[in-house]
């Protein structure tokens, strides 16, 4: 699959590895739910204020994605990710606005928030995805890590983040092969009454496995993908498969994942490597 920007991983959380704060009170949750990966796990923040998430971490960390994960935000909200060194200079930024009230982008706008398929934004808005990353232009060693967040016109009264994710992302030179299989894995139990119509005694919940099979890469490529797989065995990794892409793309294909096993990677020509995998959501 070559006319798309090609898949792009993150593995290990640098936020793991630092001292967390956060400017504002917490009405739910505790700051290290943040780097937890179950969904039974978050955090809310009121929205009469900007939240500051800050990140001192233990050892400088090159860093070029940063992920906000099962998060409302909604397409008014306004996000800013800094890459600061020890003495508080910014190193990289992004910044992320909403887009003025006639609909059109402002000057600068990545991209906008939300996503409603039964209420879509104005003409030229660019809906992001409830798991998301922010990629830096460059890789960029940093010890410090800034994320504001401010989402005033919330209607759920509050601002909800699960997972705060950074570190160096894996991109591969070749993207995976069609016939990708994405599937939705539900739970849930129902019950067929004596009448024979059911009823759903346990409440279903949706979670994704995604087989793919990546074909023809190159050496780099299987050298970073075994290295980093091999760096962080235990804990969730961030995939894009899209990571240039919008709408469907970017909404499916974007997810916290584990993978189902290690990578068995095949040598099939000279520095001409493939292996297959299954990337269950968390």
């Amino acid at each position: 699959m070559n006319n798309c920007t090609p898949i792009r991983f993150v593995f290990g959380n640098a936020i793991r590895r630092g001292v967390l704060s956060i400017s504002t009170p917490i009405l739910v949750g505790q700051p290290d739910y943040l780097l937890n990966e179950h969904r039974s796990r978050y955090c809310k923040f009121p929205i009469d204020a900007p939240t500051v998430i800050e990140c001192h971490l233990l050892n400088e960390r090159g860093i070029d994605a940063v992920v906000l994960a099962q998060h409302n935000l909604t397409e008014l909200a306004s996000v800013r990710i800094e890459v600061l060194d020890n003495a508080g200079s910014v190193l990289a930024e992004q910044r992320f606005e909403p887009p003025p009230a006639t609909g059109q982008l402002a000057v600068g706008t990545v991209w906008r928030a939300g996503i409603d398929p039964f209420d879509p934004p104005p003409p030229g808005a660019r809906p992001f995805p409830a798991t998301f990353a922010a990629w830096l232009d460059d890789v960029t060693r940093a010890t410090r890590l800034r994320i504001s967040i401010y989402d005033p016109g919330n209607p759920e009264g509050f601002t909800r983040l699960g997972v705060v994710m950074a570190g160096r992302s894996v991109r591969l030179s070749r993207n995976f092969a069609y016939g990708a299989s994405l599937t939705p894995i539900t739970s849930g139990a129902t019950t067929r009454l004596a009448s024979g119509f059911a009823v759903r005694s346990q409440l279903r919940k949706k979670a994704r496995s995604w087989s793919l099979s990546l074909e023809a890469m190159t050496e780099d490529d299987r050298a970073a993908l075994y290295a980093a797989d091999e760096r962080y065995p235990n804990e969730p990794v961030f995939v894009s498969g899209y990571s240039a892409g919008t709408d469907w793309q970017r909404e499916q294909y974007n997810f916290l994942a584990i993978l189902d096993q290690s990578p068995c990677y095949s040598h099939d020509y000279y520095q001409g490597h493939s292996t297959s995998l299954t990337l269950l959501e968390v």
